[in-house]
This record gives structure tokens, sequence and C-alpha cells, in this order.
């Protein structure tokens, strides 16, 4: 609500008006703005009958659904169907789909694939990112050095991690994913399949390895107790040498001052 009403107070333009000036076309009603199938409400309700909010399907990530009210629908809920659509509310609200407030259209309109914007604020945040990177004169890609050592040894910096592991070890780019951070779901089943069968059923190497591991650690204990009495003999005898400088310097007796002279 606040967002909405700081754009009527700053004169912001409205939903499509801001699809124009961001290069989209301006939506021509209230099932393209959602994406939903219809914006009527259901028989016997309107836009003042509370009933229209109420969630009506709750599905959790793997698509199953879950009960209203219950401690799973308030933990893993992912997915929540309403009773009625929000074009249908958008349309009892504002009665024209160009008289819709940019805030409240954009954050209508479905996420675009694989991010988590609709098309008029990917569009937006898009645009705004690459102002700042390329007004940015410490950005890598605005180096004019750049072209020139592609123009003149044919080395392109846009290479990804799968170029250079291509380029200087013996693995066959073709064989590498485009993303080295993911490693593919058939490639990580099998690998953690042989892993297991690899592995003795009867532990013993876990238990030889267990037995060395604690045989380093005795011998490092005891080469520190070692390390602890050569130290505090070196203390001792440091000890003695200065108890033997107090005796001779107590036989001696007081040093004897100089007169002075005049």
């Amino acid at each position: 609500a606040l967002d909405v009403l700081r754009g009527y107070d700053h004169g912001m333009p409205t939903y499509n008006e801001l699809r124009a000036a961001y290069g989209l076309d301006p939506v021509t009603s209230f099932i393209e703005l959602t994406g939903e199938d219809t914006d009527e409400f259901p028989d016997g309700l309107d836009i003042d009958d509370p009933e229209i909010l109420d969630f009506v399907t709750l599905l959790d990530a793997d698509g199953n659904e879950l009960v209203p009210g219950s401690e799973a629908a308030d933990t893993e809920t992912v997915t929540a169907v309403r009773r009625s659509t929000v074009a249908a509310r958008l349309a009892a609200l504002f009665g024209d789909v160009d008289e819709i407030d940019a805030f409240t259209g954009m954050i209508s309109e479905p996420h675009v694939e694989g991010t988590e914007f609709g098309e008029l604020q990917l569009a937006m945040w898009t645009r705004q990112f690459e102002a700042l990177r390329g007004g940015d004169r410490f950005f890598y890609g605005n180096d004019p050095a750049l072209e020139a050592i592609a123009e003149t040894y044919g080395v392109d910096y846009r290479r990804s991690l799968a170029d250079l592991i291509a380029a200087n070890t013996d693995a066959d780019a073709d064989e590498l994913p485009a993303n080295v951070f993911l490693l593919d779901t058939e490639t990580e089943t099998n690998d953690s399949t042989s892993d297991d069968t690899d592995m003795p059923i009867d532990g013993s190497d876990v238990g030889d390895d267990a037995d060395d591991a604690h045989a380093d650690a005795d011998a490092d204990a005891d080469a520190d107790d070692a390390g602890d009495v050569a130290d505090d003999g070196d203390d001792d005898r440091v000890t003695d040498e200065r108890r033997g400088d107090r005796a001779d310097r107590r036989e001696r007796g007081p040093r004897r001052s100089r007169p002075l002279r005049a």
C-alpha cells in the first residue's frame, strides 16, 4: 500500500504507460496482464465478499495438495490458489486495464520463466543494472584494450570456466557442462552408486583408517611431551646459571664507589 501511495505522490505513470516507456507492448485485458483464465468472480460472489480471498488449493514443491490449516500447509506451501482470480479483483477495482497503477500492475504479472520478475520488472531491473555496469569505469568489460587484444591475438575475454578448463587440461570441451558448477543429476546418481559399490561391506578399511589415525595422534602426543621435557630442561639450566651468578656477586661484596674529583 505504501508503494502504491508513493507512486501516486510522485506522479508515476500508469502500468501500460510504463510498459511503453520500457519498449513493451501495452496489455489490453486483465487476463493478459495476469496470465489467468478469467476475470469473473464465482457465482454469487463480488468484490465486497471476503470469501473471494479464501484459499481453495494449497500445493507443496512436489505438487502434492495440502490440507488448509494443517502444520504442513503453514510450512510447506509453495503454490496457493484463491477462490477468485487476481484478474477478477483488478477488474472490479480498476474497471479499465489502462487505469492500473504501475506498482500494482507489475506485481500482478506472471513471472518470466527462470526469474522472480514479471515482464515489466525484469525490463526495469535489466536496464538499471546494465546502466550501473556500463557507467562503471572500473568494470573490466569497459577496458578498451580488450577489443585490441581480440583483434590482434584472437583472444576473447568472454570465456566460461569450462573453456578455461578445456584450454589448460586434457578435458574435451564437448564433454564439459556449460556450467561446471552444476553437476548433472544422472552423473551424480551414477557416481554415488559406484562409490557405495566400492565400499567394503565389513567396514575393515574404515577400521584400519581409524587405527592409523589414532596411532598418528599418539605419536604426535609423544613428540610434544618430549619437546616439553627438553624445554623444561633448558629452563632449569638457565635458572641454575642465574643463581650461580647471584652467589658470586654476594661473595665479592658490594661495589666500591670511586671518589668524585673536583
